[in-house]
């Protein structure tokens, strides 16, 4: 399926397969991660865990492409934060076949458009992203035989 309801199928588009481009490298100086496009956030986790970091940002299904998700500027589930608040630099390939970058410092208005840009002003090819040490989550279960109960437990406090 289309993200983009408004993009017109036609004979001169393109799919670009990156699945292939899934390299990750944790920076333990900078505790920093580059990622090629095609990697999966179950790469990203996986190469971080032996480090004890974690993504700023994790996703809620670890097989989206960490480019894919900076496309769309997806949020996630451990944070309010946006997947653009995590982002230190991106490498990409530009409208006339050009390799370029970009960052909050460089280009910052390309930078901005990329991220939630759908592709449209380039295709990602690398980028750096920031992380946090981990932590443990736990997620507890309530079992209740009446759901009224437990709303009318919820309102006195």
């Amino acid at each position: 399926g289309q993200t983009l309801p408004s993009r017109k199928r036609s004979s001169t588009n393109y799919v670009c397969d990156l699945k292939y481009m899934n390299q990750v490298e944790y920076d333990e100086t900078n505790q920093e991660v580059l990622v090629q496009a095609g990697a999966t956030w179950t790469h990203v986790i996986y190469k971080l865990n032996s480090y004890g970091r974690s993504p700023v940002v994790m996703q809620s299904y670890c097989t989206f492409s960490v480019a894919g998700t900076i496309s769309v500027n997806a949020h996630g589930i451990t944070s309010d934060d946006a997947m653009f608040n995590s982002v230190i630099s991106i490498e990409y390939i530009d409208v006339n076949g050009k390799e370029q970058e970009c960052s909050r410092e460089k280009n910052q208005e390309l930078f901005s458009l990329i991220i939630g840009g759908y592709g449209l002003f380039g295709i990602i090819t690398r980028l750096r992203l920031m992380t946090v040490p981990n932590i443990k989550r736990t997620l507890e279960y309530i079992r209740t035989r009446c759901f009224s109960s437990i709303i009318s437990h919820l309102v006195t406090f």
